[in-house]
This record gives C-alpha cells, sequence and structure tokens, in this order.
C-alpha cells in the first residue's frame, strides 16, 4: 500500500526523537515517581547510577548522575520503595525515554530508618547537634516568624495560643508545603529567605503529625543545614510529642508541638502583667525602706548638738589647727637639728681631706712656671722660678745651685 506524501508526513528516527523528548521535557519537566528499585547497578568509575523503578503493573528507566547523587545519604539497592524526582527525557541512542532523578527519597520504615541514620551520623560528626552552638530565644520577640503550610493544623494552633498569650504580637507566615519530594527544597529556601530578611526575631520551622514518610521533608539535609545558618534563632515543632526529626536535634529549640512551640516562642501576658506586679510593689517597698533609713539619719542629724551651738565645731576644729602648727613647728625644728649636725660632721671629713689642711700645718706647694706641681728636686734647674702656696697666701721663689738641683750647662 502506497501513502500519499500529502496525507502523512514522513520523519527522520531522528526527527522524530527529537519531538517526543521536546513534548516529555515540556509536559514532564519535574515530575516525582514512587515505585520499587530493580535492576540497581553502580559505575563506580564515574559514579553514575542507573536503576528501574517499578509497581506491579508498569517499570521506567531511571537515571541518576553523579552530579546529582553525590548528596545522597544511603545506597540503593533492589527491593527498596523511593520517590524519585526529576525530569523525563529520551535516551536517543537506543529510543528509550527514561526519569532523569535528581533526589532520591526512601519510603518504608527500614529504608527510612538506614538514611535517618546515616544521616544521623554525618550531622552529628559537623557539630550540628552540639548544644554551644544552640542560640536562646528572645523573652519578648516583637515579630515571630513561621515556616509552614497554611493549610495545615500548625498554623492554626500557632495562631490560636499567640493569640490567646501575646494578642500583641505580630506573625510572619512564609508558606512551603510540608511532605512530598518537593517539599524539603520549599521549607529551606522558607528558612533562608526568612534569615535573609531578618524580619523577625526567631522563626517557628514545623507542621503537624504524620506518617514517617509525611515527616520525612524535616529530616533532610537541606533543611537541617538552612536552620544551622540561618542567623535568628529556630524552634523546631514537627509532629507530636513521640516524633523526633533531625530538625528537632539541630534547632536551637525542640517543641513537642506546634501548640508548644507557640507557648514556648509567646510571652503570656497574665503572667508578664502579675510579674510587673510583683516588680512594682518590690520596688516600691524597697523605696519605703530608704525613705525610712534616710529619714532617720536626717533626724539624727538635726538633733545632734552641733546644730544648737554651731561655733563648738568651729572651735574645735580651731584647736585641732593649733595643735598641728605646734607640732609641725616642732617637727621642723628637730629636722632642722639633725640637718646641722650632719652637715659639720661632714664639713670636719672633709677639711680633714682637703689639701688646705695640709698646708696648715706648715707644708707648701710648689708649681713651675707652667703651673705643673714640683714634686723632685731634678724637675727644676738653677735659677728656675717657682710659686709656693701657703696655708695664706703665696710667696715667688728662686732655685739656687746646690747638689740636689738638676746640673746647671749654661
Amino acid at each position: 500500500m502506497q501513502l500519499e506524501p500529502s496525507n502523512i508526513r514522513s520523519y527522520t528516527v531522528s526527527e522524530i526523537t527529537a519531538d517526543i523528548r521536546r513534548v516529555l521535557l515540556r509536559e514532564f519537566d519535574d515530575v516525582a515517581v514512587s515505585g520499587e528499585i530493580s535492576n540497581f547497578s553502580l559505575y563506580p568509575a564515574s559514579g553514575h547510577m542507573y536503576f528501574s523503578l517499578k509497581d506491579p503493573s508498569a517499570s521506567i528507566r531511571c537515571v541518576f548522575f553523579r552530579g546529582d547523587n553525590e548528596s545522597l545519604q544511603f545506597l540503593p539497592e533492589n527491593g527498596m520503595q523511593v520517590v524519585a524526582a526529576g525530569r523525563l527525557d529520551v535516551y536517543s541512542t537506543k529510543g528509550e525515554y527514561q526519569l532523569k532523578v535528581s533526589r532520591l527519597i526512601p519510603q518504608g520504615a527500614g529504608a527510612l530508618a538506614v538514611a535517618l541514620e546515616q544521616l544521623k551520623k554525618k550531622m552529628a560528626a559537623l557539630g550540628w547537634f552540639d548544644p554551644k552552638r544552640k542560640r536562646p530565644i528572645p523573652r519578648f520577640p516583637e515579630c515571630i516568624g513561621i515556616v509552614t503550610s497554611t493549610q495545615g493544623a500548625a498554623i492554626k494552633d500557632v495562631l490560636k495560643v499567640g493569640l490567646r498569650r501575646w494578642p500583641g504580637a505580630r506573625l510572619l507566615v512564609y508558606p512551603v508545603p510540608v511532605e512530598g519530594a518537593r517539599a524539603a527544597p520549599q521549607i529551606a529556601e522558607g528558612i533562608r529567605r526568612m534569615g535573609l530578611w531578618r524580619l523577625c526575631d526567631c522563626l517557628i520551622v514545623g507542621r503537624g503529625g504524620g506518617s514517617v514518610e509525611d515527616l520525612w521533608a524535616f529530616n533532610e539535609e537541606i533543611v537541617c543545614q538552612a536552620a544551622v545558618r540561618c542567623p535568628i534563632p529556630v524552634i523546631s515543632a514537627v509532629g507530636h510529642e513521640k516524633d523526633v526529626s533531625l530538625l528537632d536535634l539541630v534547632a536551637d529549640l525542640r517543641a513537642a508541638t506546634p501548640s508548644m512551640a507557640a507557648e514556648l516562642v509567646f510571652p503570656d501576658r497574665e503572667a508578664a502583667l502579675a510579674d510587673l506586679s510583683n516588680r512594682r510593689r518590690r520596688i516600691l517597698r524597697e523605696l519605703k525602706q530608704k525613705f525610712s533609713l534616710a529619714a532617720g539619719r536626717l533626724d539624727a542629724i538635726r538633733r545632734a548638738r552641733i546644730w544648737k551651738n554651731p561655733r563648738l565645731l568651729i572651735e574645735s576644729r580651731w584647736q585641732r589647727l593649733d595643735d598641728s602648727k605646734t607640732n609641725l613647728a616642732r617637727d621642723l625644728s628637730q629636722r632642722l637639728v639633725r640637718a646641722s649636725q650632719l652637715l659639720d660632721t661632714r664639713r670636719a671629713r672633709l677639711q680633714a681631706l682637703s689639701p688646705l689642711g695640709v698646708l696648715a700645718r706648715g707644708y707648701c706647694l710648689l708649681t713651675d712656671a707652667r703651673g705643673t706641681v714640683v714634686r723632685r728636686a731634678d724637675q727644676v734647674s738653677a735659677g728656675d722660678r717657682l710659686s709656693a702656696r701657703l696655708a695664706e697666701g703665696r710667696v715667688a721663689v728662686r732655685v739656687e745651685p746646690g747638689k740636689s738641683g738638676r746640673k746647671d750647662h749654661g
């Protein structure tokens, strides 16, 4: 049978494959598929993962490239129930459609427990659970932020408790989905934005109760990392009392439920008013005690004898001044006597050591014309003129020829 070209368009294999790929990318750019892993294989050299997702009626090929699976906290296994998020694409070489996975979330208690334990060990090693990095919650916050779903019970519980406890507080809500494959990135983005805007004093992050799978988004590393990096204190309020998420462990404060978070964060108006009243009574009581003590001291001063005869105070001061003057004069006189005695002693010592004392005993000091002291006879010659320093005055002398002088060669 021959087809009329005008009725049916002829495609090449590449053309029809490309058109199918464009349709798939446009219609299924962001999907989440749940199923059981089968035919799992990991290529260590490249780090890429290949597997199929199946249910009782169908299966789909999946590829999980290394750049996307590096943050995976568990190793996929055949038979494991998971939710794979990504986009549909066509592998042109084989003409097969496949799911390019960007995130893989385990389902079922066993797989979730393995993933949870692996995440917990990693976060503990990073120090995210360290109590020293936890920040205190403001006692009287002006604005409280909350990252949760606007359709769930959590927001209603927080509003109800908040309006009852502290009607004047402001609440800023960042709406996000709180379960499913897309929940964790949006919760993390909500925490990041609320911290970036700095409009709130603290931030509640959470949701109401649910299954382990429903609450899994609050175990995701991306959510916990956003809480650790948030510049404002974070309060985790996930599920019920028995539910403990990884966000509970990294948050600055853990509340068992959203209602309990509101109880912890919103001040109690009645308790605050009662505390103010008690403080007011205590301050008034302390002021009365201080006024009573001051009044007693003032009355004692007023009754003192000095106010009846102020001259007594002046006379007493005069007498003390006269005593001080007498003591000062006596002390000064004694100091002068001791100083004079010390001066005489040192003068006597100086005189004993002075050359003038030697001259006073009948000696003289001879110097030649140049002023050089004459100590030996051979320093002078006959006819030299010398100066003799006596105890009192000087005399000029001339050297006569003698046996002790230098020989006269003239």
